[in-house]
């Protein structure tokens, strides 16, 4: 079964799952697995939703399943039959996959950002390449004026998609610490990727400002201007 699921036949992996789960009710584990392959066939969550609940009627401890069962039910959009559920995933030995992120999103909504940084963090010590909870965790760090946390996450997001948001969120919060040398070397990598993205020709005539060309920072901001309304957007202000 497991070598099915690595080779992406899920139905006929769910089946022998389901077999070895019966012959094995000892092992959590293999309940899990017979859920999750159903989740990953083309018609088959329904029938995942329905074993999962079958099997925590029988198991109400099987902590893992608990989780992907919770996963579904919030997928459908019934927070409140999922929430103790995801909770109770959590302590599974390895929780399922987006179970502490989806927690973390519910608790940052919440306003909770100790609990979300928490969640955030064990997802991604769980799963280091989840783009989710680093693309959220990146939010939190930002918004809360973390500029150090901040360009490590953004770091992180990097090695796996390049936007030039994401060098400009990096030269941005350098330029907030203040490590304007460290700023311009970001900067100028990032344009050599995007010469005509508007937030960072936008940053690069603030940071020209800082480095006493003043003309040079004139001239890059009516750039950063134009460059915006290429784009379909308003006009770019001074910082």
């Amino acid at each position: 079964a497991q070598d099915l699921a690595s080779r992406g036949q899920y139905e006929e992996a769910a089946s022998l799952f389901r077999e070895a789960a019966d012959e094995m009710p000892w092992a959590p584990g293999v309940r899990a697995m017979a859920v999750a392959a159903l989740l990953a066939t083309e018609q088959g969550r329904d029938e995942a939703l329905a074993l999962g609940l079958e099997y925590l009627a029988g198991h109400p401890m099987d902590n893992a399943l608990a989780g992907l069962v919770g996963l579904e039910l919030l997928r459908r959009g019934q927070v409140v039959r999922a929430r103790p559920l995801m909770e109770q995933g959590l302590r599974a030995q390895r929780p399922p996959r987006d179970l502490a992120l989806r927690l973390g999103l519910a608790a940052q909504a919440e306003g909770n950002l100790v609990a979300a940084r928490a969640l955030l963090e064990r997802e991604l010590e769980l799963y280091p390449r989840n783009l989710g909870a680093l693309r959220a965790l990146y939010v939190i760090h930002a918004t809360q004026g973390e500029w150090k946390a901040e360009i490590e996450v953004v770091d992180r997001l990097l090695l796996l998609e390049e936007t030039p948001v994401l060098w400009h969120a990096k030269a941005q919060a350098q330029f907030n610490l203040e490590d304007f040398a460290a700023s311009r070397k970001t900067l100028d990598q990032a344009l050599e990727r995007y010469p005509e993205a508007s937030l960072l020709i936008l940053l690069d005539a603030n940071l020209l400002a800082k480095e006493g060309e003043q003309e040079r920072a004139e001239a890059r901001f009516e750039e950063a201007k134009r460059a915006r309304e290429r784009e379909g957007g308003k006009a770019p202000q001074p910082e």
